[in-house]
């Protein structure tokens, strides 16, 4: 098994708190099984914050922690034609990916916020795949990741630790086409 990656979903006032912030870089483990943390922030939080945000996210990446932008929906193009865009990661909202096979307007704004990512050297994630018709649009729209229902449900940590040992044996379902 490899490095491991973590994620955590904090508000935006972590962010703020700049002894929070401070003592979640000092306590970053120095060890190769670490891969990183990443912090996920809510878009409408992240956009009402932005100048904050992106300060954060700059300091912060010096400590192998990324910021990620969770639940980006219609807000996306307040994060247009940012300089430096210091964010790793953008999560596409369920609203526009369940169902985005069948309707050309959710697939139009998934494209948009996946061109914007990629432009930005940033990773994007569809949330909410529910069908395998979803998981074959976020393979074609060029996802890089993908998570929903159709994978697995949430649990408890006793079940996902138990779980965990299932996966590690697996190959990872990689999206991103060759080339």
């Amino acid at each position: 098994m490899g490095p491991v990656d973590l994620s955590i979903n904090l508000p935006m006032s972590f962010l703020a708190d700049d002894d929070a912030v401070r003592e979640l870089c000092y306590r970053m483990p120095d060890h190769a099984a670490f891969a990183g943390l990443l912090i996920e922030i809510d878009s409408t939080e992240m956009v009402d914050n932005l100048d904050l945000a992106i300060d954060v996210a700059r300091r912060v990446r010096l400590h192998n922690i990324g910021i990620s932008i969770d639940n980006v929906g219609a807000n996306w193009p307040s994060l247009l034609g940012l300089p430096n865009f210091p964010f790793v990661q953008l999560k596409v909202d369920h609203q526009f990916v369940t169902g985005c096979a069948d309707q050309r307007l959710k697939q139009t704004v998934c494209r948009r916020v996946i061109e914007l990512a990629h432009d930005s050297g940033a990773q994007v994630v569809a949330q909410g795949v529910e069908t395998r018709a979803d998981f074959l649009a976020a393979h074609e729209m060029d996802f890089d990741q993908v998570q929903g229902y159709l994978f697995g449900k949430p649990m408890g940590v006793k079940k996902f630790a138990r779980s965990r040992l299932h996966f590690s044996e697996k190959e990872p379902i990689v999206l991103r086409h060759g080339g």
